[in-house]
């Protein structure tokens, strides 16, 4: 019995909260559910390994062609707005959070409700699709170490 709960109690907290996306359109939904899987098992690893780093090298492009071929999920053929919207939708599942996007400064913000998950996952996916198009991404943190946000400023405004 004592296993079984903490079986339960494990995959409880592993779980996605899906209340936050009831909203959204069931396809979105599901594409959104699915990058999630992929970022919560081992693409996020790898994405953090890289921005933990310390090198000042590029954001990498090849995390898109990554998501698209080995995944099927095809971001690269998707609007900004799409992709932007599939972001939106993966952080309120996994981090309870969202995204903002300042259109007057070409800045989108990430945000997680929860102390245990990083929004930084979730830009680099956001920078590798942008760089990938061609606009030019640059990832910002807060100085405050505790902040749950990230903030992603492109070079060039996003056609909507």
């Amino acid at each position: 019995g004592v296993m079984q709960t903490k079986n339960f109690e494990q995959e409880w907290e592993r779980a996605m909260e899906m209340k936050n996306i009831s909203q959204v359109e069931p396809s979105l939904a599901k594409k959104a559910i699915e990058l999630a899987r992929v970022v919560e098992n081992g693409l996020g690893a790898r994405m953090l390994e890289y921005a933990m780093s310390g090198s000042n090298s590029e954001i990498p492009a090849e995390v898109v062609d990554l998501i698209d071929k080995k995944h099927g999920l095809k971001i690269s053929s998707m609007g900004p707005m799409e992709v932007i919207d599939l972001v939106d939708s993966a952080l309120r599942i996994t981090c309870l959070g969202g995204l903002k996007h300042d259109k007057t400064n070409n800045i989108l913000s990430l945000q997680s409700k929860m102390d245990r998950k990083h929004p930084l996952p979730w830009a680099l996916v956001l920078a590798s699709y942008f760089k990938h198009a061609g606009n030019d991404p640059r990832i910002m943190q807060p100085n405050n170490k505790g902040a749950q946000l990230v903030h992603l400023r492109l070079a060039t405004s996003i056609a909507t």
